[in-house]
């Protein structure tokens, strides 16, 4: 009876999960604590799954992939794919789909799609590509690079995590590859030679965001801000910026000081300057031409807002903010409730009903729906904006990786050698994801507050809390039920028909479920079924790692093809044409 009610969890929790109406983290939270509640697992059973390396392992590919983003990997990509193939757009899709393909080897496919889009559609966009041609077949490269290694994707780490807990070996980092090579081969030369001619030109969308020269048109900034040096005998050595006052008597704001190769930006009312000191201001001309006579600086030219957003250190943002209604700072100056003290905010420009203000907006009174260009810590503008005082608009910084930088041979680094040291079984999956994390941020490739943000908690979560359901269903004997029942329908045609079976159990699974929460189900199955058969597993996990990732066939659960839906203009037909003879391919490379 146990077994038949483990049955009826599962039935609930694929039709809660297929429904989409829920988070699947909640729902696999919830169908952990009903396999509590009933007494089928024990509290110590159902924690295993966060106690699992692919728990690790998952969130990891997350921030090695942005790590390798924020390096420039993306774009050096980019460069290199015009070089290999020109400017024709088939040659382009042919090197795009192997490069990628071979990324999602080793990084979470979302990770690499992350990666690699900006850099596609920039390419599109400077060589005139048709978007509808190339971001379908890149997104089924990420799909099918991630078989290539056990790194590649969740539900093979998923499925081999469930070989260790039922007492076999774990999935070789290079298992899947005799069947995912040929495949990614197929899949670059098909993608590029047929998919083109029924494939959708689609339509290239970027984003809006404001660039530098329309934000310095509208706050009236567009002469730039201004460099000054501190000579050695300027009045302004030696005395707090506090009671230098020149706000109140020039006009002028010091933005930045440049101390050698130290950037103080911004500085605090405490801030003393010394000789040589390099200052970035702002202000009217006339205050400050007049500042420069009476205090012994020299002028060194200007620097556009763009210039000045871009040297700033890395926790220290330019951003466009708004006054929200029932904001502290409503009827107040910035002066008067001390936002730089506060958060660490220096206000620069104010735009009210389209007409900008530069000068005199410390002392100001901000009305709601006031527009400020300030400039201050990341953490201290998001922490004004959490307690109710300020909307962030925009933020003026580039997207991470948007240029190469010179950490990128440094992340590149790190992360091969991460692949190599686990594959010569150097140290396990985990510890060797672990130590490249920390290597990436402690040589500033990676970002300590970007960590945890870059990862997709619901999917770790529904990992973690759906794994000790393989358990529930292997001690109740659920999945020998199941086991058994798919024996029967494809054992007396052999085993060529049973792997079929499950090929295609998973694959119809996976186009309505999360393709890891059906390796997830269907792995206990063939476990059961090897074990009362004494036969091997591993062609049937095989089957269903391959099944359960094939859910780039349609556009209704793989997040990559549905992201490049709208752009691309496809139909759902379009996906099935253009991943159907992968998905073929991937069946007759798993028979025997």
């Amino acid at each position: 009876m146990i077994a038949y009610g483990v049955l009826v969890i599962l039935l609930v929790t694929a039709l809660a999960l297929a429904l989409g109406r829920w988070p699947v983290d909640l729902v696999a939270l919830t169908v952990l604590l009903v396999l509590v509640l009933t007494g089928i697992l024990t509290p110590a059973e159902s924690l295993q799954g966060f106690a699992a390396p692919v728990t690790i392992i998952v969130a990891g590919t997350y921030m090695i992939g942005m790590g390798l983003r924020r390096a420039g990997v993306g774009t050096v990509v980019a460069t290199v794919l015009v070089r290999l193939a020109g400017t024709d757009e088939r040659r382009i899709i042919f090197a795009l789909t192997l490069v990628a393909a071979f990324l999602s080897a080793f990084l979470a496919n979302l990770a690499v799609f992350a990666l690699m889009l900006p850099a596609t559609l920039t390419l599109a966009e400077r060589y005139h590509l048709r978007p509808g041609k190339v971001l379908l077949p890149l997104a089924i490269a990420c799909n099918v690079g991630g078989l290539l290694t056990l790194l590649g994707a969740t539900p093979n780490l998923a499925a081999s995590s469930l070989l260790v807990q039922a007492g076999y070996a774990p999935l070789d980092l290079f298992a899947l590859t005799p069947v995912a090579l040929p495949a990614t081969l197929f899949a670059a030369l098909y993608l590029s030679l047929v998919t083109p001619r029924f494939l959708p030109s689609g339509e290239l969308r970027r984003p809006s965001r404001p660039t530098f020269a329309q934000i310095a048109h509208d706050y009236g900034l567009e002469r730039g801000l201004q460099l000054l040096r501190v000579r050695q005998h300027s009045s302004l050595i030696g005395r707090p910026l506090r009671e230098l006052h020149l706000r109140e008597a020039y006009g002028v704001s010091i933005l930045e000081i440049q101390r050698g190769h130290r950037r103080i930006s911004p500085p605090s009312p405490d801030d003393t300057l010394m000789p040589n000191d390099i200052i970035v201001v702002e202000g009217r001309p006339g205050g400050v031409a007049q500042l420069v006579a009476q205090h012994t600086l020299e002028p060194l030219g200007r620097w556009s807002l763009e210039r000045v957003a871009r040297q700033l250190p890395e926790d220290v943002v330019m951003a466009e903010v708004l006054i929200p209604p029932r904001s502290p700072l409503a009827g107040r100056t910035p002066a008067e409730v001390n936002l730089r003290a506060r958060f660490g905010i220096h206000v620069i420009a104010l735009l009210r009903e389209g007409q900008a203000q530069t000068e005199e907006v410390r002392t100001t009174r901000l009305r709601v729906g006031d527009s400020l260009l300030v400039e201050g810590p990341r953490h201290g503008i998001r922490r004004a904006v959490e307690e109710g005082w300020l909307i962030a608009a925009h933020y003026l910084e580039e997207e991470p990786g948007a240029q190469p930088t010179g950490r990128l041979w440094i992340a590149l680094t790190i992360v091969l050698g991460m692949i190599v040291s686990v594959g010569i079984n150097l140290w396990p999956l985990e510890i060797g994801m672990l130590l490249a994390v920390l290597l990436l941020v402690a040589t500033g490739c990676l970002k300590p507050y970007e960590m945890y943000r870059v990862v997709h908690w619901r999917t770790v979560i529904m990992i973690a809390a759906l794994l000790p359901l393989g358990t529930a269903m292997e001690k109740s004997g659920a999945a020998a039920l199941l086991g058994a029942f798919l024996n029967t329908l494809f054992g007396p045609w052999g085993e060529n028909a049973l792997i079929s079976g499950f090929f295609l159990s998973t694959l119809l699974l996976t186009q309505v479920l999360s393709n890891t929460a059906v390796a997830v189900l269907m792995t206990p199955v063939a476990l059961s079924l090897a074990t009362t058969y004494r036969v091997s597993p591993y062609p049937f996990v095989l089957a269903i790692v391959f099944g359960s990732s094939a859910s780039f066939l349609t556009p209704l659960t793989d997040a990559l093809n549905i992201t490049v839906r709208d752009q691309g203009g496809y139909r759902f037909w379009d996906y099935v044409l253009a991943a159907g003879p992968i998905v073929l391919l991937f069946w007759l490379l798993l028979l025997r």
